[in-house]
């Protein structure tokens, strides 16, 4: 499954060998098992908290993730510099921008 290939994306290479890419990546993956760990067990979607998730991913890998967080069903805060990447998959993003609060809706499906 996906949050397995984003555990381990390339065996070959051992982890005091990676990018930063390639641990952000494992880190992620291991965030999302357990946040699918704890669903299971609680049944109930856990609260997740990120601070620039996106970071260091490429654009594939990123999209994955977010889709993973959606399907998670959990209430998800995300602190980041960019709010774009999270529009289309939250129904609300509170921006923060020099000082001022901006609330943005969800942006329609094209």
């Amino acid at each position: 499954d996906f949050t397995g290939s984003l555990i381990l994306p390339d065996q070959s290479v051992s982890f005091d060998r990676c990018s930063s890419g390639q641990h952000k990546r494992a880190l992620v993956g291991l965030l999302l098992a357990h946040a699918r760990l704890l669903k299971q067990k609680t049944a109930k979607p856990p609260l997740v908290l990120l601070d620039e998730i996106l970071a260091h991913l490429d654009a594939e890998v990123s999209a994955k993730v977010l889709e993973e967080l959606t399907e998670l069903g959990s209430q998800v805060w995300i602190a980041g510099t960019e709010v774009e990447p999270f529009m289309g998959i939250s129904p609300l993003v509170i921006e923060l921008n020099q000082g001022s609060v901006q609330l943005r809706p969800k942006l329609a499906a094209a």
